[in-house]
């Protein structure tokens, strides 16, 4: 691009950055380093196609108007002042370089747009790069709704959550709940002997107070609490001593005891 540096920006960083206007398409001839910067031959290229008709120069202008309209409409936040300015523009080249420069996102994109000197041929591939990030958009916003979806979802379980535990404080409930938390999580029981626990204990949470499933599941998880899960007592399976201890509690019987 052959173009007008307007402004020289040094950053805080030590980058510098400028500011140019571009004046028009150029293909590099001959590129050649000079001193601390690079000067090159250019040829540049305005290109007036004649023989197209008008119909389809419009045609072109109608499908991409369209496109910008529906892929404005699918941002975060829509803004229409992009619209407002492209019912001024006349030349479909101008309206291509204008939709690179303020809708499309990729730098190569508009680096390939940039390649195009024929307008025609700019427009019908900037048609297709719309078409493309309209689609991209698509995925984009069903990924976030759903995502949304599953963040409102959260928050809906958090607060009744926190409703149910002030209920509960209220009614004087809530550390009965807790103590049974904390006794489940302290036995270290296998994991689907906890995971059974605690999906009891969420059932005892929303029992209503004092009902006959709330007795119910609270009389199962005590009792389950009071069984020696990984406990093991010492058999002595000798038979000397099953004889000694038959021998001690029951009269006769001498074949089972030789047995």
């Amino acid at each position: 691009v052959v173009a007008k540096v307007k402004q020289i920006v040094k950053g805080n960083d030590g980058n510098t950055k400028a500011v140019v206007e571009g004046i028009c398409r150029a293909q590099t001839r001959e590129l050649r380093k000079a001193g601390g910067y690079y000067e090159c031959d250019v040829l540049t290229r305005e290109i007036d196609i004649e023989g197209y008709p008008q119909a389809k120069e419009e045609a072109l202008t109608r499908v991409i108007i369209d496109k910008i309209d529906k892929l404005i409409n699918l941002f975060p936040y829509p803004s229409r002042d992009f619209m407002s300015k492209l019912i001024f523009v006349e030349n479909i080249g101008e309206l291509c370089d204008l939709t690179a420069a303020n809708i499309l996102v990729k730098a190569s994109d508009k680096q390939f747009l940039l390649e195009h000197f024929n307008k025609y041929e700019r427009a019908e591939a900037l048609i297709n790069i719309l078409g493309r990030e309209m689609k991209i958009l698509k995925i984009e916003k069903d990924i976030h709704k759903k995502t949304k979806a599953k963040v409102e979802e959260n928050q809906k379980e958090y607060y009744l959550r926190e409703q149910l535990k002030a209920i509960q404080s209220e009614l004087g409930t809530d550390s009965e709940s807790d103590e049974l938390y904390d006794a489940i999580m302290s036995k270290h029981f296998p994991k689907y002997v906890e995971e059974k626990l605690l999906k009891e204990l969420g059932k005892y949470n929303k029992a209503p107070f004092g009902s006959p499933e709330n007795t119910v599941l609270r009389t199962y998880l005590e009792t389950c609490l009071e069984i020696p899960f990984g406990k093991y007592s010492k058999d002595n399976t000798s038979v000397a001593n099953a004889r000694k201890i038959l021998e001690r509690d029951h009269y006769g019987l001498t074949k089972i005891k030789e047995r």
